[in-house]
Order: C-alpha cells, then structure tokens, then sequence
C-alpha cells in the first residue's frame, strides 16, 4: 500500500517524475525540477522531506532530506 502524509500542509508543491511508498512532507516543500534539467526528481520509498526544503532531485530509499537546496541523509 502507497503512503502520502502532508504534516501541515500549506505550501506544499509536488512535481515528481515519481514517487514510491511512504512518502512524509512538512510544510513550505517544493518538489520539482532544477531549471538547468529537463527531468523531473524520482523519490524513493520511506522518504521524508523537512519542512522548507527545495527538493530538485532524485531521492534514493530510506532517506531524510532537509534544506534549501536539498541535503539527502541515509538513515
């Protein structure tokens, strides 16, 4: 089963290639493609994005992403 939770949704943009189970957002995150690219970010299964990050591309399984640009931590 497929899994998108939004804590506190406002602000929110997604604009991904594709995006695999378990995917948990914050707040103020924008998913979408860097303007030098013509691919939009693939997110892995169990991610979960930081409130305000910037996300512009692919986020492998298992990780944590925070900021703006984007930091990708493994758990």
């Amino acid at each position: 089963m497929k899994s998108l939770t939004c804590y506190h949704g406002h602000g929110i943009v997604i604009n991904a290639e594709k995006i695999g189970k378990n995917l948990s957002i914050w707040q103020g995150v924008t998913i979408g493609k860097n303007i030098n690219s013509e691919q939009l970010p693939i997110i892995g299964d169990n991610v979960k994005i930081g409130a305000g990050a910037v996300v512009m591309k692919d986020v492998p399984s298992d990780s944590v992403v925070i900021g703006n640009p984007c930091v990708i931590k493994k758990r």
